[in-house]
């Protein structure tokens, strides 16, 4: 198994390799992955190399009036999700967003395979959340984001 040190421009070459369709951000030190964002219910998915770690983020937009429910079900979220890190991150303006977090430390250089173990466990594991969390009726959509949207100006 032939493992490279890692950097932004091995990880385009492998994910040009596997036909998996990114953009960079504007910053240039981030990989937004399209097939994921493709999900009406992702609001984004991005790899990001720090310090020798790469990260790979899927953020998803959950109803406000939902938070409650979603932080009883996290302890459950996280133990069914071995390798994925949940948080939830509310800010002042726009919608709270679940963050699913997966990390590998690649000091010592990743394998082309561990990189693609690595990208499907995220996205397949990501992908079951958000279905659960649709189910749950957690997550924004276009009909209930209508409905909340309609109660913030009645009150």
């Amino acid at each position: 198994m032939i493992k490279m040190s890692l950097d932004l421009q091995s990880i385009m070459y492998w994910l040009t390799e596997l036909n998996t369709e990114y953009y960079r951000s504007q910053s240039g030190e981030e990989l937004y992955i399209k097939r994921l964002t493709s999900n009406n219910d992702i609001i984004n998915a991005k790899l990001t190399l720090i310090d020798d770690i790469l990260y790979y983020y899927v953020r998803i937009a959950v109803r406000a009036s939902m938070i409650t429910n979603l932080i009883a079900e996290m302890s459950a979220i996280n133990a069914a999700s071995p390798i994925l890190k949940i948080y939830l991150d509310i800010q002042d303006e726009g919608h709270p967003n679940l963050v699913l977090m997966h990390s590998v430390l690649c000091g010592e250089g990743v394998s082309r395979s561990q990189f693609l173990l690595f990208m499907q466990q995220v996205e397949e594991e990501a992908l079951q959340i958000v279905s659960e969390l649709k189910q749950s009726e957690i997550l924004v959509t276009k009909h209930n984001n209508a409905s909340e949207l309609s109660l913030k100006i009645f009150h």
